[in-house]
């Protein structure tokens, strides 16, 4: 890790840095007492030095009581100074108790001005147990800020035009558990969300992948037009990192999955913007953090059945699972696309018979396109939503359905209580939930227009999103087809679900839904854009030249981290 480089980054790296003021000097252990300096130091330099030393004491209390439910290992600490030092300090068990009576004064003592602004807690860099590549927290996060875009924010203009945003990843805090399961769900949420992460890791077991989305309108919080993440008043900063290092201490003490979160701050120009949620970005961000062979990029309102993590816990389960990852990988690296029908090109009538007369090559069917095995497999994991009764009750009905057998999901199908996911249009459709109810097994199903499921995907060579997408609209289902379109057969697995957890609607969706009525064509509208994108990447695939469209970071780290090679 590069001098400067932190687990908390507090500058914007493109920015140089500014000499410490009179009024706030830069703390060096070392500054008042040298070899060469043999005056003697003054009593304000004695009072510098005795805030360092009680500032390393409490830092030691403070750690100790957010990781003493951490299981083996040492932990670590690390501090992002504000000249940009970094100070590793070895942790040793101390008394809980006594390190929570300290943790008020440790707080007096930060907004002071004497210590550093941020601190986050991090896990050592651990394998993860045998399903888990080793990684860590600090590389990811230098590689995500390493490659961001020269931009400052974020304004609607620029995702207009497709211009690649800014983020900021500013702390990551990961598990010390260990991965029993080949999966990790990769998802994503907004600052307000936290409450559904949290439910889906009461009812899976296995790792997460979180990214969690900090949404800054630089002249409100700042105070400036042409402010940057710089510019956010310390305090402000250090409050949010707090809340995410305590909700995720809390996490991680009481549920049961293995979760490994990253924060990012993204800068907003303008409040119009703030609406253009970067779904699928962060989508990208959560699959880039993943370590384990299969990922499923899930999103955070969809809590998991139990009997997923029942079905792959099992060692020899758990081996085949790694197997069909690694044949998909093979697959892929041989150029294998699967049958036609799972693109989708067999279902575009007469396309054979106008690609003969424009001498046009088109991809063969069956046998032919499939050389050996497939390989590549997506796993599609039937979703239900909740329809009777009362808010409340259906939240119930939720969190304790994932944990019954398919059985009671068909008592409460039939009783229609629960219906399949956005049952009034076809994006579900195809699972043909009928067939599950019944299924012991996993069976295909062949992909048709505007098919979005949820599947379990290898992690190393599947499809990414495309990051042009932003809002709300058309982004998992372009997903979808584009796995297709890579030659994925869907097999929908006979005992693992999801059901959705009732909330209200987002920002994004309010937004969408109001533009598809005012200008569903104007490229101008979140609607429009995701649209008229949706159109054309449809075309492209059509005739077989369609390149997903990924961010500067994405692409850099998908090579660069350690466990991606």
């Amino acid at each position: 890790m590069g001098e400067g480089d932190a687990v908390v980054a507090n500058r914007d790296p493109r920015r140089p840095t500014e000499p410490p003021t009179p009024s706030s000097p830069a703390p060096h252990p070392s500054s008042s007492h040298t070899a060469d300096s043999p005056r003697r130091a003054s009593p304000a330099s004695h009072r510098s030095s005795h805030h360092l030393s009680a500032l390393s004491a409490l830092l030691l209390l403070l750690s100790a009581s957010l990781l003493d439910s951490a299981a083996g290992g040492k932990p670590q600490l690390l501090i992002a100074r504000r000249p940009k030092e970094i100070a590793q300090l070895q942790l040793k068990e101390l008394d809980k108790q006594r390190s929570q009576r300290m943790l008020s004064q440790l707080s007096k003592f930060i907004d002071s001005g004497a210590a550093p602004a941020y601190i986050a807690k991090v896990s050592a860099p651990t394998a993860g147990g045998k399903y888990e590549r080793p990684g860590s927290p600090e590389e990811l996060l230098q590689c995500l800020n390493d490659h961001q875009p020269q931009q400052t924010s974020t304004s609607w203009e620029q995702v207009i035009q497709d211009q690649h945003p800014y983020l900021k990843a500013v702390a990551a805090y990961w598990s010390r558990k260990t991965a029993d399961v080949p999966l990790t769900l990769a998802t994503q949420l907004s600052w307000n969300r936290k409450w559904q992460l949290k439910a889906m890791c009461r009812t899976w077991g296995g790792p997460i992948a979180a990214v969690l989305h900090m949404p800054v309108l630089i002249p409100r919080v700042t105070g400036r037009p042409n402010g940057t993440l710089d510019d956010i008043p310390p305090d402000t900063m250090k409050r949010a990192l707090e809340k995410v290092a305590a909700f995720h201490a809390r996490v991680e003490a009481s549920q049961p999955c293995k979760m490994d979160l990253i924060l990012l701050a993204e800068p907003y120009r303008d409040a119009k913007s703030l609406v253009l949620y970067p779904v699928n970005l962060l989508r990208n961000y959560a699959r880039l953090m993943a370590r384990t062979p299969l990922i499923g990029v899930i999103d955070v309102d969809l809590l998991v059945s139990a009997s997923l993590h029942a079905a792959m816990v099992e060692p020899a389960a758990g081996e085949r699972y790694v197997a069909e990852a690694e044949a998909a990988v093979a697959a892929a690296a041989a150029g294998r696309t699967g049958p036609a029908y799972s693109t989708g090109f067999a279902r575009v009538e007469g396309m054979k018979e106008r690609a003969r007369a424009l001498n046009i090559s088109f991809p063969a069917d069956g046998a032919e396109a499939q050389p050996g095995p497939a390989g590549r497999v997506a796993y599609v994991l039937p979703a239900f939503i909740t329809k009777w009764g009362p808010v409340k009750f259906q939240v119930s009905l939720a969190d304790t359905l994932v944990s019954q057998p398919k059985i009671v999901v068909q008592e409460e199908f039939t009783r229609e209580h629960i219906t399949r996911f956005d049952p009034e249009s076809t994006g579900h459709r195809a699972t043909n939930y009928s067939r599950w109810f019944g299924a012991s097994q996993p069976y295909t199903v062949h992909w048709e227009d505007r098919y979005e499921p949820w599947v379990l995907v290898d992690r190393l060579g599947s499809t990414w999103a495309d990051t042009r997408f932003r809002g709300y609209g058309k982004n998992k289902i372009v997903q979808v087809r584009a796995l297709a379109y890579d030659g994925y057969d869907f097999k929908v697995h006979p005992s693992a679900f999801l059901v959705h957890r009732p909330h209200v609607a987002s920002s994004s969706q309010t937004a969408h839904t109001r533009s598809a009525s005012l200008g569903a064509h104007r490229k101008t509208t979140m609607y429009g854009k995701n649209l008229h994108l949706y159109n054309q990447i449809n075309h492209e695939m059509l005739y077989g030249n369609y390149t997903v469209f990924v961010d500067p970071a994405t692409a850099a780290c998908r090579s660069k981290l350690s466990w991606w090679k």
